[in-house]
Parts: structure tokens; sequence; C-alpha cells
């Protein structure tokens, strides 16, 4: 029913009707959940199975709502946000929002059912829920909750993905200047395209319109865009308070072999040269300049039309040395860097616009890029596993959030200290960060495992057993850990000294954070006391702590 809406791109209508739809099912649901209406499968009413089905149903109704009301506000595309990293703070701020309400909707809905039936769900008993009086209208809360959470996650992942627009610029901050000597040589194209690997390669040359030719405006763009090469404020200067060598662009040499001898009118009208002309003048151009041959690409053998045009240049950045490696080591200054081309290209008109710049390093920089997204969906996926791994040896669903939200506060707290420390987020420092992290996450496992088969029935109690009992060894083990790492600080390499920083500020921070993780579960834990051989045992209602 809803298909052809969505595909004729009605989306109002569609919000519309999925509102309807969700009042519907968030009324049935709640009738349900209170045994106002009774549902039986296999002799038995309202089995977990349906329970779960139909509020299940309600939270893809509910997300449905939001990407459809956030499609029917805001057109494709409609919100412009410049960035000047690899991947911007505000998708990865939109991302992460919409990440924590769908993770949330999890636990307010494990709750609402606990409290509508007073059976465990998930591991979250009814003992903190209200009196039976208010306990429904609390649970239609939550489930009203676990609906909202599901609506703003599925809108802001919709935001995320469709109408926020990202544009990369340069940071425009300033850029460590480079002897000329030392500048990398990069090469500047017209005539050609850079395609992405499986696409149908497109032929595209500087000759167009009528008869394949060189236009006379696109003839006066390419000397301008010569003429900026040669400036020492251009995109090609390494260091403007050096004088720069002149760059060998063809179209101007060309434009003076041309114009040699000629004066006044006669000037006037040698350049620019009709449509027709320019391929054999160029010919002939090359003919008496050789070394401008590798420069000119031609079309077919009979030089009908010029192709491609290539001008070589010194780059602002150095071709060797420790001032390359340090560059490597830091892609967003090298995305800086080639974004200053596409911004001066961008400054051109006509088929001068339409050039590419190509170095060497830019192909360290695809790579770097590839890179970089395997690492951010590593940081992205860890804590998600682990939390599953702790919710499958717990089987608590509050210890695995608990353990989760630590994660994800490791993260960022490594994150921040690398960047107040001024450390790049270059590829040594990425790989040891999705490597170390996995690994921390056994500092965590140990303290949520001490807490869930702990005797005591208090929350106080089975904190402070898992923390006698668990502290001293995982201490002892990020100590062994510290003191692996800590030669590797003095080492001359510089990969193998960020290695090691990270490696210390990740040992450090997962310390940290798996002592503070108690006091999480002492808020969030479950009361509940399992038996030595897996027997569980019934804790009284409410524990009475002595004074």
């Amino acid at each position: 029913l809803l298909q052809p809406l969505a595909e004729a791109r009605y989306w109002e209508a569609a919000a519309n009707a999925l509102a309807m739809a969700l009042l519907v099912a968030t009324a049935l649901t709640h009738l349900l959940l209170t045994s106002r209406i009774v549902v039986w499968r296999r002799g038995e009413p309202n089995p977990p199975r349906v329970r779960w089905g139909a509020v299940l149903l309600a939270n893809g109704v509910a997300a449905g709502v939001g990407g459809c009301l956030v499609r029917a506000c805001f057109l494709p595309g409609a919100v412009s946000l410049a960035h000047s990293s690899l991947v911007p703070s505000t998708l990865v701020l939109l991302v992460s929002c919409s990440g924590f309400a769908a993770l949330t909707w999890l636990p307010a809905t494990a709750t609402a059912l606990a409290w509508y039936t007073g059976e465990p769900c998930l591991g979250i008993t009814d003992d903190e829920a209200p009196s039976e009086k208010d306990r429904p209208s609390c649970a239609l809360l939550l489930l009203l909750l676990s609906l909202l959470c599901s609506g703003v996650g599925a809108g802001l992942g919709v935001a995320a993905r469709v109408v926020v627009r990202f544009e990369s610029v340069p940071a425009g901050e300033e850029m460590p200047a480079t002897f000329l000597a030392a500048a990398e040589v990069c090469d500047v194209f017209w005539g050609v395209e850079l395609v992405e690997a499986g696409e149908p390669k497109a032929r595209y040359t500087l000759s167009r319109g009528a008869g394949r030719t060189m236009l006379r405006e696109d003839q006066s763009a390419l000397v301008e865009a010569c003429a900026q090469l040669n400036k020492p404020w251009s995109s090609d200067n390494p260091n403007p308070s050096h004088p720069i060598e002149r760059a060998d662009c063809v179209m101007s040499d060309f434009k003076e072999w041309l114009l040699k001898d000629k004066s006044g009118a006669e000037a006037e009208a040698a350049f620019p040269l009709e449509p027709g002309e320019f391929a054999p003048q160029m010919h002939s151009f090359l003919s008496a300049t050789p070394q401008y041959r590798e420069m000119v690409g031609f079309t077919g053998p009979d030089f009908a039309a010029v192709s491609w045009l290539r001008v070589r240049v010194r780059a602002k950045f150095d071709a060797r040395g420790t001032a390359a490696l340090r560059l490597l080591a830091d892609p967003q200054l090298l995305a800086h860097y080639k974004q200053e081309w596409e911004g001066w290209f961008r400054s051109l008109e006509g088929v001068a616009a339409r050039g590419v710049s190509s170095c060497p390093k830019w192909n360290m920089l695809a790579t770097e890029d590839a890179f970089f997204r395997g690492v951010y969906s590593a940081l992205l996926w860890t804590p998600l596993f682990s939390m599953a791994a702790v919710l499958v040896f717990s089987r608590s669903l509050a210890v695995a959030y608990a353990a989760l939200f630590c994660l994800l506060g490791m993260v960022a707290s490594v994150l921040g200290l690398m960047r107040l420390f001024s450390m790049p987020l270059g590829v040594v420092e990425a790989l040891a960060l999705s490597l170390i992290i996995g690994l921390s996450v056994d500092y965590i496992i140990h303290a949520a495992h001490a807490y869930t088969h702990s005797l005591l029935p208090d929350r106080f109690y089975k904190s402070r057993a898992a923390l006698l009992a668990r502290l001293p060894s995982v201490v002892a083990a990020a100590l062994t850990t510290l003191a692996a790492v800590l030669p590797l600080l003095l080492a001359r390499l510089l990969p193998l000294r960020d290695f090691g920083v990270v490696f210390l500020f990740v040992t450090a921070v997962s310390l940290v954070f798996s002592a503070a993780f108690l006091t999480a579960l002492m808020l969030l834990g479950p009361q509940d006391v399992r038996g030595t051989r897996g027997v569980a045992t019934s804790p009284p209602r409410r524990a009475v702590r002595p004074p």
C-alpha cells in the first residue's frame, strides 16, 4: 500500500499514513501487553514471541514515520556543510546520535515489557518498577520512549544520508614551506578525465564543437591558466618567499611562438587562432620545439585535433625525506594540498576549469582514505561486537549496555588525548588504535563477569566484590603491558614511537574505564544472584544495607 507513495516521492502522504498506522499500532500493543487483547499461540495467551512481534512492528512503523517526515520536510542535499577533514565531524555527530537513539530503544523496550508483564526480559526485572497502580502508565511511557527513539534514529540517519551534503574545502591553515629543489614534481592535465575503478571510461578531449576543433575562448582560457601557474601566489608555488622557476607551459610558449616578430593588429589576429587552424599550428610548433612533444596529445594518426595538454609544475611539499614521511603520516594535510588544486581549477573559466592535477602522493592519499574508512568501521563495530560478547556471557542487557558505553567513552577519550597532544590520526596511529581497542576489551569483560557472578544481592556489595576480585589482576595486566611498550617511546623511528604512544594511551584509558565501569554497574546493574554452578537463586526483593 505504501510502496507507490514512496516510489512517487509522496513523502508527506506516506508520513501521514504511517503516523495513523503508528497510533493504531501503539494502542493495540498497549492493549496486548496489558492483556486486554489476548492472542493465543499453541495454547498460550500472549506468549513472548507475540509480545515482541507487536513491539517490533510498532517500532518499525515509528522508524518509517521519522524517515518519511525528514524526506517530506527537506529536499535531498538541502543542507550544505563544508568540512576540511577526511571524515566530516558533523556526519560523525549525526551518525552517533542516530546510533545512540537506535541503541536506546532496546533497553527501553525490555524495561517496558518487564514492567508490563512482571517477567524478566533480557536480564531486566521489575524489581524497581513503580507500584501496581502506576505501573501500566509508566510502562506506557517507556513504550512511547522506545518508539520516539526509533523515529529519531531513523530521521537522523536519513538526514545524514540524504539531506545533508558535505563539501570538502581547504582548512585555511598555514602550510609548512619547502625548498624549491626538494619540491615534488607534479603534472597538470587538460583533456583527460579521472574515472573510478569499475566505471565506464568516458573519452574526453580538449577539442569540441563542430569538427572537434579547439575554440578561440578555450585557447585564451588555457593561456590564462598558464599565466596563473607562473604567479608567486599560485597553487604550484612551494615557497612564496623564494622566486619560483618558470613552469614549462606549452600554451604560453605556443602563443609567444605565434606572436614572434608580430605587433599591433597582426599580433591580435595571430592569437587566438581560428578553430580549424589550431591543430596544424600546434603540430608545426612541436616540430620546432621537440622538448614539448610529450606535453601534447593528438587525436588520430593525422593530427586532426588536439586531445590533451600537460604542464609540469612544482608542488608545495617535499618529494622525499623526513618531511615527505610526515606528510604521508598526516592524510588530512595531504588532502588539503589536493583540495587547493581542486579549488584553483574551479576558479578558472571554460575548458581550463576541467583540468586535473596528478602527483605521486595522490595515489597514497586514495589508499589512506580507503584504509581510514576501514579503521572507522572497525572502531564502530568493535564496541557493538564487544557488547554482544558481554551480553552472551553475562546474560544481562544492563551490563552489556554499561560495557558498550564504557567502550565508546574509551574511544572518545583516546581520540581526545591524541588531539590534545597534537598527534595526527595517521596510518600507524589508526592501525594501533583499531587493534588495541579490541585487546583492551578484556579488562571490562573481566569486571562484568565478576559482577554478574557475585553471590551478593545488593549492587553495592556486588560492585565491591567485583572490584576486589578482578581489579588486582587487571592492574597487573595493564602494568605488564605498559612495561612492554615503554621502550617504544625511546625509538628513533617515528612510526614505532607513535605506536608506543597510542598503546600507552589506550592501556591507561582502558584501565581507568574498567574501574569506573563499576560505578555504572552500581547504578544500572541487575540484582539477581547466580549460584556457583549456574543455578539461579531468588534474591530478596529489597536488600537492606547495614549502617
